[in-house]
């Protein structure tokens, strides 16, 4: 039978046969009233003339009477017995396709149950679908290929994203250890530029060390505008949250490029709104990076005039707080078919601003997707010949009173020259530097000289257990990757060892990535310095430096 029989059909059926039997019914009745009228009809003509009539005759006659009635009842039984068989015959009919109405109804609904669950994901559903020759059966069974099909290219896509991941990893890792070694040289090279900057020059030689610097500075940006992008296309970049001071952010940014700005004759400032937050909680190295790149570029395509960075409170809710940074110029100007591209990946506005300005390209990519991971959007509003203003939000918290478990706010380090040697004087302290490289451990000892401390020193994280062991040091500046014990060992040990007082250790790593931060905070680590270092960098971390506590007193 047609699976396709629909019930409405079986009612329909069924009231045909109820209006057939009420047919044959009325059609037997009234043959049974005709049939009683004939045999009346005849009986009184018998009567008319059984006076006329002989016996024989009379016995004829009833005979054939007789004869005439049992053949009509045994019309009426024909008909009736057929109209019953025929009644039965629908009934059992109409019975049947109900039933096999819902058998069919059951392997819909197990067709759409099964559907369902392939739908969202459990592809094992897929067996229980009904099997049959029939119209569900194919379609079960088409399904059913469709769904092999199905996981057969998600099972392929699956593979390409883990061997995706993989590759990026691997390539993650591999920028990873090319920053690293690149770092490494660089940051003798650099350390040794800034130690013959405090020596006396002619004219020509500074000319030649400003050349130095500014080469390896901008093969410096380079390693850390491709490391960061890698780690963001990678998802690693995590976004911090310290407390800092949202002034020693922009105005630590401001001093680094002042410089810059007075070679140009470019006047060089901030403009931060009452209303904004002195303290907030927050990735501040993250916020200036997004800063530095802004100015940088200001500066960078500015001839004259000013660049000047405003920051404004856009609402608060809830202790979170919506900043606006705007970084103005009164530059070329962008074009506004240009726009669009600024924010791509290795884009530069023009092929030949890359010779005359530099860059990767990588700088406003790197600080869109910042911008994302901290809950903002970042916009450009130019004209060419006017100047730009580069604009972007963060959200982040304004600093409670109440709150005891963020750190103070950095401390803001002077960079005099003549105040270098006082240092030595107000923190007389011992220190020990570890370092397996041997021009970083000379280039770290000229900076502490002129710093007024002579350091001892260790060559791996062996032999800082045993130095550690034999003398009480306040500071350990300690590299983290180094033969027979690494960083991260050598000062656990350390630390476990020391039974009356802790000293403050700072990492000191071409490793710059989020994952060597944490890890080196795990091991006790209490500061961190990336290199290459600078003689500022050292001094930071002397001066957030404080008398130990006991272990008794913790």
């Amino acid at each position: 039978m047609n699976s396709r029989f629909k019930p409405v059909h079986q009612f329909a059926l069924m009231a045909l046969v109820v209006v057939l039997v009420v047919i044959e019914l009325v059609i037997v009745a009234f043959q049974n009233r005709a049939a009683v009228q004939v045999i009346l009809q005849e009986q009184n003509e018998l009567l008319s003339v059984q006076n006329k009539l002989t016996d024989l005759e009379l016995e004829t006659l009833h005979i054939q009477g007789e004869r005439l009635l049992a053949q009509h009842q045994s019309s009426v039984v024909w008909f009736a017995g057929t109209l019953g068989l025929a009644f039965i015959f629908s009934v059992g009919v109409l019975v049947f396709q109900m039933r096999y109405s819902h058998l069919l109804i059951a392997r819909l609904r197990q067709l759409a149950v099964g559907m369902r669950g392939v739908a969202s994901g459990k592809f094992a559903d897929v067996e229980t679908l009904p099997e049959g020759d029939d119209e569900i059966g194919m379609l079960s069974e088409s399904f059913k290929k469709m769904t092999n099909q199905l996981q057969s290219q998600i099972a392929t896509i699956d593979q390409e994203r883990k061997n995706a991941e993989s590759a990026n990893r691997l390539k993650s890792q591999f920028l990873a250890n090319m920053s690293h070694e690149i770092r490494t040289p660089m940051n003798s090279y650099l350390g040794i530029l800034q130690l013959l900057e405090e020596t006396p020059l002619s004219e020509e030689q500074q000319n030649y060390l400003n050349v130095m610097r500014k080469s390896s500075q901008s093969l410096l940006v380079l390693i850390d505008d491709i490391l960061d992008f890698s780690k963001i296309e990678a998802n690693r970049i995590t976004i911090q949250e310290e407390l800092f001071a949202l002034s020693d952010c922009t105005q630590s940014t401001l001093t680094m490029f002042q410089p810059q700005a007075d070679k140009k004759g470019l006047v060089l400032k901030s403009d931060i709104q009452e209303q904004v937050p002195k303290l907030l909680v927050g990735d501040a190295e993250r916020l200036r990076q997004i800063i530095t790149n802004l100015i940088g570029n200001a500066i960078k395509f500015t001839s004259q005039g000013e660049v000047v960075l405003h920051v404004f409170n856009r609402g608060e809710m809830g202790g979170d707080v919506t900043l606006e940074f705007q970084v103005r110029d009164t530059g070329i100007g962008i074009a506004p078919d240009d726009i669009d591209r600024l924010f791509q990946p290795f884009m530069q506005i023009d092929a030949s601003s890359t010779r005359e300005y530099g860059g990767t390209g990588l700088g406003l990519s790197i600080c869109s997707r910042l911008v994302a991971l901290m809950g903002g959007r970042i916009w450009v509003e130019s004209k060419v010949g006017e100047g730009s203003a580069f604009c972007f939000t963060i959200v982040t918290q304004y600093f409670h009173r109440v709150q005891k478990d963020k750190k103070d706010p950095p401390v803001e380090v002077l960079q005099g020259r003549g105040r270098l040697d006082d240092l030595a004087k107000r923190k007389p302290l011992n220190i020990l530097l570890v370092e397996d490289n041997t021009e970083n451990r000379l280039v770290a000892r000229q900076m502490f000289k002129k710093m007024g401390y002579d350091v001892d020193e260790a060559v791996n994280g062996l032999e800082a257990v045993k130095q550690s062991q034999l003398n009480a040091y306040d500071i350990i500046f300690m590299d983290l990757q180094m033969p027979f014990k690494n960083g991260f060992e050598a000062s656990a040990e350390i630390l476990e060892n020391c039974k009356e007082i802790q000293p403050y250790i700072v990492a000191v790593t071409a490793n710059v990535t989020e994952e060597d931060r944490n890890r080196s905070r795990r091991a006790g680590m209490t500061g961190f310095i990336a290199k290459p270092f600078s003689l500022a960098d050292l001094r930071l971390e002397i001066e957030k430096w404080s008398p130990p506590k006991t272990i008794d007193n913790q």
